[in-house]
């Protein structure tokens, strides 16, 4: 089912990056920098994620927007992400419950 995200990315971003992640729309935040996809399922996002690793972009955060936040109303729905020290083999790797399907 097609959602909307948010994904927040370390740090800022150099023009060639911004460039890159255009059809992203990053928007410079303090110490970090919102990404926004629209209307993606769930193999899209973790196509987007997959780029955003090869590119060696730390992400800090990932959350769907416009729906319920499924930590209990505390503030978007977060979940560790793999950073480029992450192995394939570490439990970090493993992408958490970004959306319930139930």
């Amino acid at each position: 089912m097609p959602a909307d995200y948010a994904i927040h990315v370390r740090g800022s971003l150099g023009p060639e990056m911004r460039h890159a992640l255009a059809d992203l729309c990053p928007e410079p935040l303090a110490g970090h920098t919102r990404l926004s996809a629209h209307d993606i399922d769930q193999a899209q996002l973790h196509g987007i994620l997959w780029r955003l690793r090869t590119l060696a972009v730390e992400i800090d955060a990932v959350w769907r927007t416009g729906a319920e936040p499924i930590d209990g109303g505390r503030g978007p729905a977060r979940s560790k992400l793999p950073t480029m020290g992450d192995s394939p083999d570490s439990p970090t790797w493993a992408i958490a419950a970004i959306e319930r399907n139930d």
